[in-house]
């Protein structure tokens, strides 16, 4: 996904409280087709009492499964590594991924030891390319050699991912982002496609730089308003 692309997708989502899905956008090639995405979010959210309640319960039952504790209780502002020990975080991961479909990406190193992999890889690349200035030959060498440190400290650190990406390190933003998946938690517009069209057409010409004219629901993303 260009930078573009990525900077849209993100900027609407935060716009209008949603989460979109890898297959919805694959599939949405016109602005109409966001237009219609939003659209049904917002319908769905019109027609629930309690937009978060229904993904908190989903999101306590897992919890409770994972701990094994009936009465286990979470609290939307508590961060998932205070509460929950490596091997529940994992077991919840996997269970949210399997059973609710949601692309929740992967668990992350702690940062301290990203920080380390980072600043190891750092010295390699000038250790391995120190002797590449007198000989030039062996650069090739060098670089093969760091790229294969690299892959190294990436496979042996694997197991050490039990972190939470910051985006939904707590309860609260994890609920937040499931009921996005199915709702519009932050817009307060119409669910008429023209009026979802104005609200969205600030967006995206801030972020693709294209004029007024040009923001139409017949408009390609690619072909019509150059998305990388």
């Amino acid at each position: 996904m260009g930078m573009d692309r990525l900077e849209m997708v993100m900027d609407v989502e935060e716009h209008f409280g949603i989460a979109l899905t890898e297959a919805e956008l694959e599939s949405m090639e016109t602005v109409g087709n966001m237009v219609e995405v939003i659209q049904q979010r917002i319908i769905t959210t019109r027609a629930t009492k309690c937009v978060f309640l229904k993904y908190y319960l989903i999101l306590r039952k897992h919890v409770r499964e994972t701990t094994g504790d009936t009465a286990f209780q979470i609290h939307p502002n508590q961060e998932i590594v205070d509460l929950l020990s490596i091997k529940q975080r994992k077991l919840l991961w996997k269970q949210l991924s399997e059973t609710t479909d949601l692309s929740l990406g992967s668990l992350r190193r702690p940062r301290f030891m990203r920080v380390t992999l980072i600043v190891l890889v750092a010295i390699m690349v000038v250790v391995s390319l120190i002797p590449s200035f007198y000989q030039w030959e062996i650069f090739p060498l060098s670089v093969i050699a760091t790229v294969c440190f690299g892959v190294f400290l990436n496979i042996c650190t694997l197991g050490f991912r039990t972190e939470p990406p910051t985006a939904l390190e707590t309860f609260g933003k994890i609920t937040r982002y499931m009921a996005g998946l199915q709702t519009a938690t932050n817009t307060t517009c119409s669910a008429e496609p023209d009026a979802i069209l104005e609200e969205l057409r600030p967006i995206l010409i801030n972020v693709l730089g294209v004029d007024d004219t040009e923001i139409t629901p017949t408009a390609r993303f690619i072909e019509d308003l150059g998305v990388g």
